[in-house]
């Protein structure tokens, strides 16, 4: 289920994103690395004043995670994404977009 608002209406839908993901992963102590490739797909959301069409998108991106000690690991990431057009009552509102994003965490 996703709950989303638009305006003054929240609507709940359902099954309208899937997405899949291939990811290969590779380890030589102490790192972790992956690489990754998907696709997510946003179907047609209908509310009382309009038709939303979100766009598709394609991604890529990686991940690095340094072990530095049992209880501490660095992770590092990157991923850019390709978003199509999107649409409000069949007008399109945006163009493709280029989404880069970069994330570091430490646990």
């Amino acid at each position: 289920m996703q709950r989303e608002k638009a305006v003054d209406e929240t609507k709940n839908f359902y099954l309208k994103s899937q997405s899949i993901q291939r990811t290969l992963r590779e380890y030589s102590d102490p790192v972790v690395y992956s690489v990754y490739t998907g696709f997510g797909y946003n179907a047609k959301r209908k509310f009382d004043f309009a038709s939303v069409e979100y766009g598709n998108s394609f991604y890529i991106g990686g991940d690095l995670f340094i072990v530095l000690s049992p209880k501490i690991t660095l992770d590092l990431g990157a991923e850019q994404r390709f978003q199509n057009k999107q649409k409000i009552n069949g007008v399109q509102n945006s163009e493709l977009r280029s989404i880069p994003t970069f994330s570091i965490f430490n646990l």
